[in-house]
């Protein structure tokens, strides 16, 4: 299952890590058309959180940030 997002991860730096969660809520709908509803709360809550694998990938947007950057927006994603 992929999914695509624009604007990009790179677009959330200096951002609240809320707002970069938020705007990836897409995957839960993706999530939901495969899996159903439970894997969504059960993501949310975290009693899935260790068994469901979600890949996040930086393209060129990422690669031309400061790595300080890059470290701060990969921190958000995997926090959530």
């Amino acid at each position: 299952m992929v999914g695509k997002k624009k604007p990009g991860l790179s677009s959330y730096v200096g951002k609240p890590e809320e707002e970069v969660f938020k705007s990836y809520e897409f995957l839960f709908d993706l999530f939901d058309k495969k899996y159903g509803g439970t894997l969504r709360e059960g993501i949310r809550t975290g009693t899935h959180a260790s068994v469901v694998p979600v890949n996040f990938f930086g393209t060129a947007g990422m690669r031309l940030l400061e790595e300080f950057d890059q470290q701060v927006l990969w921190a958000s994603v995997r926090k959530y």
